[in-house]
């Protein structure tokens, strides 16, 4: 199994394409397909099928995707980290953030990061824990800082604590309900929620059940931020955030607080990094500023 053989696989599970994967990695449609023609001989099972959608990877296909993913990923950072030693090249990290860490630590980290690593690149990526966690298990990330629950982190993931942000309910300023101060007076309300796609957000769920009420009404389930703020601007929607990602965008014709008992929880943000998977130096010294800059969060 080469290493060509797993890169042609990769671009034409990902674009759906021989075409499309021979235009990304400038090559002939001959080339690529007698690759994977190759790579599927290999190991004696069809890896790709053609569906009405293009090319979509089997059963098989999709072990192979996962685990090929992982092995690229780990090549292109031994790569940068060899140039990066060896002063050839710039080195680069790759780190999510959900959006709590990316209003209290981003800035604050990366000025110091940079001080130390002037020639380092970080790469930020935002996004609900499941797509972190997700992105993190395919080699994409380095490591991630994000509130998970343990049946989504598993065993293969390592995670320390770093600090805890209090939630709060958002809604627009103006809102007919913005001066409640009991989430029964909010029973009616349809919500926002980060989740898991197709399931109800566990956190808005809880503070509910807390107080002794059905669970709420679910309108819309977003996983970018700004996709957050833009429906609660326009609409009569709720949601939960923390504090600390909210305050910047309160304030008259933008959102509000609702101040409601009981209170709706804490979120706790860990730094994740797989067990299995050293950080590179670059990685590891940015982690270590990110674990310095939490500490003055702790509570």
């Amino acid at each position: 199994m080469r290493e060509a053989h797993l890169r042609d696989f990769i671009a034409v599970a990902d674009l759906g394409s021989v075409r499309g994967a021979a235009r990304r990695l400038n090559l002939s449609q001959g080339a690529i397909s007698k690759n994977l023609v190759a790579l599927e001989r290999e190991l004696g099972v069809a890896l790709l099928v053609r569906s009405a959608h293009g090319v979509e990877p089997t059963e098989y296909g999709r072990i192979l995707l996962r685990r090929a993913r992982l092995a690229d990923a780990e090549l292109r950072k031994a790569q940068e980290e060899i140039a990066a030693a060896a002063g050839h090249g710039h080195g680069s990290v790759r780190v999510g953030l959900s959006s709590t860490a990316e209003a209290l630590l981003a800035s604050d980290a990366i000025r110091r990061y940079r001080e130390e690593n002037p020639d380092g690149i970080v790469h930020l990526h935002g996004g609900t824990a499941d797509i972190l966690v997700a992105q993190l298990r395919e080699g994409k990330l380095d490591f991630a800082v994000t509130p998970v629950a343990p049946a989504v982190r598993g065993p293969d993931l390592h995670a320390e604590r770093l600090f805890s942000s209090d939630f709060v309910v958002v809604a627009r300023d103006g809102h007919p309900l913005a001066r409640a101060t009991d989430l029964v007076q909010l029973a009616d309300c349809e919500w926002i929620h980060g989740g898991r796609p197709g399931q109800e957000d566990p956190m808005i769920v809880g503070a509910f059940r807390k107080a002794g009420l059905p669970a709420p009404r679910f309108a819309v389930q977003r996983d970018a931020f700004s996709a957050l703020l833009f429906l609660l601007l326009h609409s009569d929607y709720l949601a939960l955030a923390t504090e600390p990602t909210i305050a910047p965008f309160c304030g008259k014709g933008m959102l509000t607080r609702i101040r409601v008992t009981p209170s709706p929880g804490v979120s706790v943000q860990s730094l994740l990094q797989p067990r299995t998977r050293p950080l590179t130096p670059r990685a590891a010294a940015l982690a270590d500023v990110i674990r310095k800059a939490a500490k003055a969060l702790r509570r």
